[in-house]
């Protein structure tokens, strides 16, 4: 089962599944899955309500976490993706390959170095799956209802500015 967020009475799943809703309803091109091992088709679309998007979460049993099955998925299946969103209760690896590795494979097969990963870990842990020293990988933890933005905002390169001004920022302290 998935975990709480804090004491909000909000599971990973249901937030999990309200961010999945907001990302259908704002990207023109999405595929929404479920993965442990293996990819499952969660079947959220931007018509969902939160209540359907979440009963199509609830219930699953998707065993270990292995967050490479989404770039392993796309590379095997010459799927074209700009960028990965993985939503996880904040377990990130139970698999053979690293994710950080799974995405450079994709990135070499496809010829392009700036498709980006995501991850969001909604439980707030010491996690992290992304390489930081990469412009185009971005660690996010916890719930807020600025995320959304955030993320179309990094998916579209308007975030470099505000990363850029925070690090000036930073070294002027």
């Amino acid at each position: 089962g998935w975990s709480y967020i804090g004491a909000t009475g909000i599971s990973a799943a249901q937030a999990g599944a309200a961010m999945a809703l907001v990302i259908a309803r704002t990207e023109p091109n999405y595929a929404i899955y479920g993965y442990s091992t293996s990819l499952i088709d969660l079947g959220i679309t931007k018509k969902d309500t939160l209540e359907s998007a979440t009963k199509k979460t609830a219930n699953k049993n998707f065993g270990g976490t292995d967050c490479a099955q989404p770039m392993i998925y796309a590379g095997k299946n010459g799927l074209i993706v700009d960028s990965f969103i993985s939503i996880t209760d904040s377990e990130t690896w139970a698999g053979g390959t690293q994710p950080i590795q799974a995405l450079n494979q994709y990135r070499k097969a496809r010829s392009k170095q700036d498709v980006s990963l995501i991850v969001m870990g909604m439980t707030a842990t010491n996690f992290t799956i992304a390489d930081p020293k990469d412009p185009y990988n971005l660690d996010v933890v916890g719930f807020d209802a600025n995320v959304p933005a955030l993320i179309a905002d990094f998916i579209r390169g308007e975030s470099a500015g505000i990363i850029e001004d925070t690090e000036v920022e930073s070294e002027v302290e």
